[in-house]
């Protein structure tokens, strides 16, 4: 059966649509310098933004929050930043980690 010519751009235009529906973030490659689990006391915003449910808004969140009020000592400590709650940090225990910079000098 030979497809009519008009049959590819039609459907090359439908993915382009569909591919708009994903975000190019979706695809991105961790940064190199990013080791899982993040450590929320020393990662900065793009690192924090690997972890999955984490988007820029949020991660400025964290990071402000450790500028005013110095680092996380526990997990749970996260739950004072606007929009964290105890479901999302059972979603994210296995991504993130709490180790105080003090405990990483040693």
């Amino acid at each position: 059966m030979k497809l009519p010519q008009s049959f590819f751009p039609a459907l090359l235009s439908g993915l382009a649509g569909f591919t708009l529906l994903i975000s190019p973030s979706v695809f991105a490659a961790p940064k190199a310098d990013c080791v899982t689990p993040i450590n929320v006391n020393t990662s900065d915003v793009h690192c924090l933004m690997t972890v999955h449910g984490i988007g820029e808004t949020m991660a400025d969140r964290i990071v402000n929050y450790r500028h005013d009020h110095g680092p996380f000592k526990t997990m749970d400590a996260l739950k004072a930043v606007k929009g964290i709650s105890d479901k999302k940090l059972v979603k994210w225990q296995n991504e993130l980690t709490v180790v105080r910079t003090d405990e990483i000098e040693k």
